[in-house]
Protein backbone atom coordinates (compact mmCIF):
# COMPACT_ATOMS: atom_id res chain seq x y z
CA UNK A 1 0.00 0.00 0.00
CA UNK A 2 1.29 3.69 -1.22
CA UNK A 3 2.50 5.49 1.81
CA UNK A 4 0.12 7.81 3.67
CA UNK A 5 1.44 9.55 5.77
CA UNK A 6 -1.29 12.15 6.64
CA UNK A 7 -3.37 9.14 7.47
CA UNK A 8 -0.89 7.95 9.73
CA UNK A 9 -0.45 11.04 11.36
CA UNK A 10 -4.37 10.91 11.33
CA UNK A 11 -4.93 7.34 13.18
CA UNK A 12 -1.88 7.60 15.57
CA UNK A 13 -3.96 10.75 17.08
CA UNK A 14 -6.73 8.25 17.40
CA UNK A 15 -4.05 6.16 19.23
CA UNK A 16 -4.18 3.67 16.66
CA UNK A 17 -1.22 2.14 14.52
CA UNK A 18 -1.29 -0.10 11.83
CA UNK A 19 1.51 -2.17 10.49
CA UNK A 20 0.22 -2.39 6.96
CA UNK A 21 0.55 1.55 6.48
CA UNK A 22 3.71 2.60 5.23
CA UNK A 23 5.04 5.05 7.19
CA UNK A 24 8.70 7.14 6.88
CA UNK A 25 8.54 6.58 10.78
CA UNK A 26 11.32 4.28 11.55
CA UNK A 27 9.21 2.72 14.82
CA UNK A 28 6.07 1.70 14.95
CA UNK A 29 3.83 2.44 17.73
CA UNK A 30 3.11 -0.86 19.35
CA UNK A 31 1.76 -0.74 22.68
CA UNK A 32 -1.58 1.08 21.03
CA UNK A 33 -3.35 -1.69 20.65
CA UNK A 34 -2.63 -3.80 23.83
CA UNK A 35 -3.19 -0.99 26.15
CA UNK A 36 -6.54 0.12 24.27
CA UNK A 37 -7.45 -4.00 24.51
CA UNK A 38 -6.75 -3.77 28.25
CA UNK A 39 -8.54 -0.93 29.21
CA UNK A 40 -11.77 -1.81 27.21
CA UNK A 41 -11.56 -5.31 28.45
CA UNK A 42 -11.34 -4.44 31.86
CA UNK A 43 -14.20 -1.98 32.16
CA UNK A 44 -16.16 -4.75 30.15
CA UNK A 45 -15.46 -7.09 32.90
CA UNK A 46 -16.32 -4.37 35.21
CA UNK A 47 -19.67 -3.72 33.75
CA UNK A 48 -20.33 -7.46 34.13
CA UNK A 49 -19.21 -7.63 37.60
CA UNK A 50 -21.85 -4.85 38.43
CA UNK A 51 -24.06 -6.18 36.69
CA UNK A 52 -23.87 -9.14 39.15
CA UNK A 53 -24.33 -8.14 42.38
CA UNK A 54 -27.50 -7.47 43.44
CA UNK A 55 -27.26 -4.86 45.57
CA UNK A 56 -24.56 -2.37 46.54
CA UNK A 57 -21.92 -3.24 49.25
CA UNK A 58 -18.31 -2.66 49.60
CA UNK A 59 -16.84 -4.44 46.49
CA UNK A 60 -18.97 -1.74 44.69
CA UNK A 61 -16.73 0.98 45.95
CA UNK A 62 -13.85 -1.36 44.83
CA UNK A 63 -14.61 -1.46 41.53
CA UNK A 64 -15.23 1.94 40.69
CA UNK A 65 -19.23 1.57 40.50
CA UNK A 66 -20.12 5.30 38.81
CA UNK A 67 -23.72 4.23 38.59
CA UNK A 68 -24.60 4.21 42.17
CA UNK A 69 -25.36 8.31 41.52
CA UNK A 70 -28.62 6.73 39.55
CA UNK A 71 -29.91 4.60 42.57
CA UNK A 72 -32.35 2.01 41.53
CA UNK A 73 -31.53 2.44 37.65
CA UNK A 74 -27.98 2.02 38.05
CA UNK A 75 -28.21 -1.56 36.40
CA UNK A 76 -29.97 0.09 33.10
CA UNK A 77 -27.02 2.39 33.13
CA UNK A 78 -24.52 -0.62 33.53
CA UNK A 79 -26.19 -1.90 30.15
CA UNK A 80 -25.70 0.46 28.18
CA UNK A 81 -21.99 1.36 28.87
CA UNK A 82 -21.39 -2.39 28.56
CA UNK A 83 -23.04 -2.00 25.29
CA UNK A 84 -20.67 0.82 23.95
CA UNK A 85 -17.64 -0.67 25.52
CA UNK A 86 -18.90 -4.26 23.51
CA UNK A 87 -19.30 -2.38 20.14
CA UNK A 88 -15.54 -0.58 20.62
CA UNK A 89 -14.17 -3.85 21.50
CA UNK A 90 -15.48 -5.85 18.63
CA UNK A 91 -13.83 -2.50 16.84
CA UNK A 92 -10.07 -2.97 18.61
CA UNK A 93 -10.29 -6.77 17.76
CA UNK A 94 -11.17 -6.28 14.24
CA UNK A 95 -7.96 -3.56 13.65
CA UNK A 96 -5.92 -6.43 15.49
CA UNK A 97 -7.13 -8.95 12.85
CA UNK A 98 -6.43 -6.62 9.96
CA UNK A 99 -2.87 -6.65 10.67
CA UNK A 100 -2.76 -10.50 9.94
CA UNK A 101 -5.44 -10.59 7.39
CA UNK A 102 -4.68 -9.08 3.87
CA UNK A 103 -8.61 -9.52 2.93
CA UNK A 104 -9.51 -6.69 6.16
CA UNK A 105 -6.77 -3.96 4.68
CA UNK A 106 -8.28 -2.93 1.70
CA UNK A 107 -10.37 -0.36 3.86
CA UNK A 108 -7.26 1.67 4.17
CA UNK A 109 -7.73 3.46 0.81
CA UNK A 110 -9.61 5.66 2.45
CA UNK A 111 -6.79 7.00 3.85
CA UNK A 112 -5.88 8.96 0.59
CA UNK A 113 -8.32 11.76 1.74
CA UNK A 114 -6.30 12.47 4.80
CA UNK A 115 -3.53 13.44 2.00
CA UNK A 116 -2.70 16.67 -0.33
CA UNK A 117 -4.52 19.01 2.24
CA UNK A 118 -2.34 21.70 1.72
CA UNK A 119 -1.65 21.18 -2.49
CA UNK A 120 -4.58 21.75 -3.70
CA UNK A 121 -8.13 23.25 -3.05
CA UNK A 122 -10.18 20.86 -4.71
CA UNK A 123 -9.03 17.48 -3.38
CA UNK A 124 -8.28 15.01 -6.04
CA UNK A 125 -9.86 11.58 -5.03
CA UNK A 126 -13.26 13.37 -3.38
CA UNK A 127 -13.69 16.19 -5.88
CA UNK A 128 -14.67 18.38 -2.26
CA UNK A 129 -12.72 21.21 -1.03
CA UNK A 130 -10.06 20.15 1.09
CA UNK A 131 -11.48 22.50 4.00
CA UNK A 132 -14.34 19.96 4.42
CA UNK A 133 -11.50 16.99 4.60
CA UNK A 134 -9.83 19.49 7.46
CA UNK A 135 -13.32 20.11 9.29
CA UNK A 136 -13.84 16.23 9.15
CA UNK A 137 -10.09 15.28 10.62
CA UNK A 138 -10.87 18.60 13.52
CA UNK A 139 -14.32 17.29 14.40
CA UNK A 140 -13.03 13.15 14.80
CA UNK A 141 -10.50 15.11 16.86
CA UNK A 142 -12.58 16.90 18.81
CA UNK A 143 -14.93 14.03 19.56
CA UNK A 144 -11.86 12.33 20.86
CA UNK A 145 -11.34 14.99 23.55
CA UNK A 146 -15.26 15.29 24.11
CA UNK A 147 -15.25 11.54 24.95
CA UNK A 148 -12.50 12.41 27.69
CA UNK A 149 -14.48 14.76 28.84
CA UNK A 150 -17.66 13.09 28.67
CA UNK A 151 -16.21 9.99 30.82
CA UNK A 152 -14.53 12.55 33.58
CA UNK A 153 -17.38 14.55 33.89
CA UNK A 154 -19.76 10.78 34.13
CA UNK A 155 -17.18 10.07 36.96
CA UNK A 156 -17.66 13.30 38.96
CA UNK A 157 -20.86 12.81 40.29
CA UNK A 158 -19.77 9.62 42.13
CA UNK A 159 -17.43 11.73 44.07
CA UNK A 160 -20.44 13.58 46.11
CA UNK A 161 -21.24 10.04 47.49
CA UNK A 162 -18.17 8.16 47.47
CA UNK A 163 -17.12 7.56 51.41
CA UNK A 164 -13.55 9.09 52.11
CA UNK A 165 -12.01 5.63 52.22
CA UNK A 166 -12.83 4.27 48.93
CA UNK A 167 -11.85 7.90 46.94
CA UNK A 168 -8.84 6.70 46.00
CA UNK A 169 -9.79 3.51 44.36
CA UNK A 170 -12.11 5.82 42.46
CA UNK A 171 -9.65 8.25 41.54
CA UNK A 172 -8.06 4.82 39.64
CA UNK A 173 -11.05 4.27 37.98
CA UNK A 174 -11.55 7.65 36.46
CA UNK A 175 -8.65 7.57 34.71
CA UNK A 176 -9.27 3.81 33.37
CA UNK A 177 -12.90 5.25 32.85
CA UNK A 178 -11.27 8.54 30.83
CA UNK A 179 -8.93 5.77 28.87
CA UNK A 180 -11.61 3.53 27.95
CA UNK A 181 -14.50 6.04 26.64
CA UNK A 182 -11.88 7.57 24.46
CA UNK A 183 -10.82 4.22 23.27
CA UNK A 184 -14.61 3.99 22.26
CA UNK A 185 -14.43 6.45 20.59
CA UNK A 186 -11.42 6.28 18.78
CA UNK A 187 -12.10 2.64 18.30
CA UNK A 188 -15.92 2.94 17.60
CA UNK A 189 -17.68 6.19 16.64
CA UNK A 190 -14.96 7.68 15.01
CA UNK A 191 -14.34 4.98 12.61
CA UNK A 192 -18.10 4.54 12.17
CA UNK A 193 -17.76 8.18 10.78
CA UNK A 194 -14.59 7.14 8.51
CA UNK A 195 -16.94 4.62 6.74
CA UNK A 196 -19.71 7.23 6.20
CA UNK A 197 -17.00 9.53 4.59
CA UNK A 198 -15.90 6.32 2.24
CA UNK A 199 -19.59 5.46 1.44
CA UNK A 200 -20.14 8.93 0.29
CA UNK A 201 -17.11 9.48 -1.78
CA UNK A 202 -17.99 6.04 -3.26
CA UNK A 203 -21.40 7.48 -4.10
CA UNK A 204 -19.75 10.62 -5.70
CA UNK A 205 -17.46 8.77 -7.69
CA UNK A 206 -20.29 6.59 -9.30
CA UNK A 207 -22.00 9.89 -9.83
CA UNK A 208 -19.68 11.31 -11.43
CA UNK A 209 -19.32 8.67 -13.70
CA UNK A 210 -23.03 8.25 -14.41
CA UNK A 211 -22.18 12.62 -15.82
CA UNK A 212 -19.27 11.24 -17.95
CA UNK A 213 -21.30 8.19 -19.66
CA UNK A 214 -24.64 10.60 -20.11
CA UNK A 215 -22.53 13.75 -21.80
CA UNK A 216 -20.68 11.12 -23.84
CA UNK A 217 -23.63 9.06 -24.85
CA UNK A 218 -24.83 12.58 -25.64
CA UNK A 219 -21.69 14.20 -27.66
CA UNK A 220 -21.22 10.33 -29.46
CA UNK A 221 -20.39 10.37 -33.16
CA UNK A 222 -23.06 9.25 -35.64
CA UNK A 223 -20.00 6.54 -36.52
CA UNK A 224 -20.76 2.62 -34.80
CA UNK A 225 -17.00 2.18 -32.94
CA UNK A 226 -17.04 5.56 -30.72
CA UNK A 227 -20.38 4.47 -28.91
CA UNK A 228 -19.11 0.98 -28.16
CA UNK A 229 -15.92 2.06 -27.13
CA UNK A 230 -17.64 4.86 -24.92
CA UNK A 231 -19.77 2.21 -23.18
CA UNK A 232 -16.79 -0.44 -22.99
CA UNK A 233 -14.35 1.78 -21.27
CA UNK A 234 -17.74 3.16 -18.55
CA UNK A 235 -18.64 -0.22 -17.60
CA UNK A 236 -15.13 -1.08 -17.05
CA UNK A 237 -14.13 2.02 -14.67
CA UNK A 238 -17.23 1.16 -12.52
CA UNK A 239 -17.04 -2.03 -12.42
CA UNK A 240 -13.36 -1.22 -11.09
CA UNK A 241 -15.04 1.12 -8.48
CA UNK A 242 -17.69 -1.41 -7.36
CA UNK A 243 -14.66 -3.73 -6.94
CA UNK A 244 -13.25 -1.52 -4.70
CA UNK A 245 -15.94 -1.12 -2.67
CA UNK A 246 -16.47 -4.76 -2.46
CA UNK A 247 -12.86 -5.50 -1.29
CA UNK A 248 -13.34 -2.23 1.28
CA UNK A 249 -16.40 -3.07 2.81
CA UNK A 250 -15.74 -6.84 3.80
CA UNK A 251 -13.70 -4.63 6.99
CA UNK A 252 -16.34 -2.14 7.52
CA UNK A 253 -19.15 -4.47 7.13
CA UNK A 254 -17.68 -5.98 10.31
CA UNK A 255 -17.62 -2.79 12.55
CA UNK A 256 -20.62 -1.91 11.21
CA UNK A 257 -22.60 -4.72 12.35
CA UNK A 258 -20.83 -4.25 16.35
CA UNK A 259 -21.78 -0.37 15.88
CA UNK A 260 -25.24 -1.75 15.06
CA UNK A 261 -25.64 -4.30 18.27
CA UNK A 262 -24.21 -1.18 20.37
CA UNK A 263 -26.05 1.33 19.69
CA UNK A 264 -29.44 0.16 18.74
CA UNK A 265 -29.52 -2.21 22.28
CA UNK A 266 -28.31 1.09 23.93
CA UNK A 267 -30.69 3.02 22.39
CA UNK A 268 -33.75 1.04 23.63
CA UNK A 269 -32.80 1.35 27.31
CA UNK A 270 -31.94 5.24 26.94
CA UNK A 271 -35.55 5.72 25.40
CA UNK A 272 -36.54 3.41 28.20
CA UNK A 273 -34.26 5.81 31.07
CA UNK A 274 -35.58 9.41 29.70
CA UNK A 275 -38.99 8.45 28.99
CA UNK A 276 -40.27 6.16 31.83
CA UNK A 277 -38.05 6.41 35.04
CA UNK A 278 -37.65 9.00 37.38
CA UNK A 279 -33.75 9.87 37.23
CA UNK A 280 -32.02 12.91 38.70
CA UNK A 281 -32.53 15.73 36.11
CA UNK A 282 -28.55 15.87 35.51
CA UNK A 283 -28.84 12.59 34.74
CA UNK A 284 -31.61 12.86 32.20
CA UNK A 285 -29.97 16.01 30.67
CA UNK A 286 -26.84 13.42 29.97
CA UNK A 287 -28.56 10.94 28.72
CA UNK A 288 -30.91 12.91 26.06
CA UNK A 289 -27.59 14.05 24.70
CA UNK A 290 -25.98 10.26 24.95
CA UNK A 291 -29.62 9.14 22.94
CA UNK A 292 -29.11 11.93 20.19
CA UNK A 293 -25.62 11.02 19.52
CA UNK A 294 -26.15 6.93 20.00
CA UNK A 295 -28.83 8.14 17.05
CA UNK A 296 -26.71 10.00 15.09
CA UNK A 297 -23.43 7.86 14.97
CA UNK A 298 -24.43 4.22 15.32
CA UNK A 299 -28.06 4.59 13.74
CA UNK A 300 -28.83 7.51 11.00
CA UNK A 301 -25.70 9.04 9.67
CA UNK A 302 -24.81 5.28 8.15
CA UNK A 303 -27.74 4.59 6.72
CA UNK A 304 -28.44 8.05 5.27
CA UNK A 305 -25.29 8.09 3.62
CA UNK A 306 -25.19 4.40 2.28
CA UNK A 307 -28.63 5.18 1.00
CA UNK A 308 -27.44 8.34 -1.31
CA UNK A 309 -24.66 5.56 -2.64
CA UNK A 310 -26.84 2.97 -3.26
CA UNK A 311 -28.78 5.53 -5.32
CA UNK A 312 -25.98 6.73 -7.48
CA UNK A 313 -25.62 2.53 -8.31
CA UNK A 314 -29.19 2.67 -9.30
CA UNK A 315 -28.72 6.46 -11.31
CA UNK A 316 -25.72 4.72 -13.34
CA UNK A 317 -27.65 1.29 -14.43
CA UNK A 318 -30.57 3.51 -15.29
CA UNK A 319 -28.81 5.60 -17.58
CA UNK A 320 -26.89 2.26 -18.87
CA UNK A 321 -29.53 0.89 -19.36
CA UNK A 322 -31.18 3.43 -22.10
CA UNK A 323 -27.87 2.60 -24.11
CA UNK A 324 -29.30 -0.10 -25.05
CA UNK A 325 -31.62 1.31 -27.52
CA UNK A 326 -28.71 2.82 -29.00
CA UNK A 327 -27.21 1.63 -32.30
CA UNK A 328 -24.68 -0.14 -30.47
CA UNK A 329 -23.15 -3.99 -31.57
CA UNK A 330 -24.62 -7.60 -30.14
CA UNK A 331 -22.06 -8.08 -28.17
CA UNK A 332 -21.74 -4.56 -26.63
CA UNK A 333 -25.32 -5.44 -25.77
CA UNK A 334 -24.23 -8.65 -24.34
CA UNK A 335 -21.54 -7.02 -21.81
CA UNK A 336 -24.08 -4.67 -20.95
CA UNK A 337 -26.90 -6.86 -19.96
CA UNK A 338 -24.80 -9.07 -17.71
CA UNK A 339 -23.27 -6.14 -15.90
CA UNK A 340 -27.04 -4.59 -15.52
CA UNK A 341 -28.13 -8.17 -13.69
CA UNK A 342 -25.36 -8.36 -11.97
CA UNK A 343 -25.45 -4.85 -10.16
CA UNK A 344 -28.92 -3.49 -10.64
CA UNK A 345 -30.87 -5.06 -8.09
CA UNK A 346 -27.89 -5.85 -5.61
CA UNK A 347 -27.48 -3.66 -2.31
CA UNK A 348 -23.82 -2.91 -1.92
CA UNK A 349 -24.17 -2.46 1.89
CA UNK A 350 -26.11 -4.92 3.95
CA UNK A 351 -25.16 -6.24 7.47
CA UNK A 352 -25.90 -9.35 9.06
CA UNK A 353 -26.56 -10.53 5.19
CA UNK A 354 -30.27 -9.09 5.67
CA UNK A 355 -30.21 -5.98 6.72
CA UNK A 356 -29.81 -3.31 3.98
CA UNK A 357 -28.66 0.51 4.27
CA UNK A 358 -31.82 2.12 3.00
CA UNK A 359 -34.20 4.63 3.95
CA UNK A 360 -36.73 1.67 4.09
CA UNK A 361 -34.73 -0.05 6.69
CA UNK A 362 -33.87 2.62 8.40
CA UNK A 363 -37.61 3.49 8.99
CA UNK A 364 -38.39 0.44 10.03
CA UNK A 365 -35.57 0.65 12.88
CA UNK A 366 -37.55 4.04 14.07
CA UNK A 367 -40.42 2.35 14.14
CA UNK A 368 -38.95 -0.63 15.74
CA UNK A 369 -38.16 1.88 18.51
CA UNK A 370 -41.32 3.62 18.39
CA UNK A 371 -43.21 0.20 18.83
CA UNK A 372 -40.79 -1.05 22.25
CA UNK A 373 -41.75 2.45 23.40
CA UNK A 374 -45.62 1.70 22.71
CA UNK A 375 -45.18 -1.77 24.80
CA UNK A 376 -43.62 -0.03 27.62
CA UNK A 377 -46.17 2.38 28.07
CA UNK A 378 -48.71 -0.73 27.47
CA UNK A 379 -46.80 -3.07 30.17
CA UNK A 380 -46.60 0.24 32.66
CA UNK A 381 -50.12 1.08 32.64
CA UNK A 382 -50.93 -3.06 32.94
CA UNK A 383 -48.90 -2.51 36.45
CA UNK A 384 -50.33 0.22 37.61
Amino acid sequence: MDELPGFHRYLKYQFNSLNYLQTSESVQIKWFFPTTFIVITVSLIKQLINLSLSEVNSFSYYIGDITLVAGHTRKHLTLIYFAWFFGGFGTVLTLYRSQFDRSLQKWARIGVIFEHLDSTQIHPYSGLPTIVHRIFIHFCNGALIGAALASFLCVLPSFLIYPTKYLIYLIFWLILTVAAGSSVVCNGANFLLLFTASAYIFGRRVHEETLILVDKVAEKCESFQPLNSIIKHSVKRLTLILIHQIEEYKFWVILNQNGFLSTYNAQFILNYLIFFIDIPKFLRISLIIFTFINLAVGLSFNFLVCTYAQHKIHGYCSNLRQTLNENISIRTKLRTLIFLENVENRYFFVIFGALNYSTHHFIIILLENITNLLLLIASLRRQN
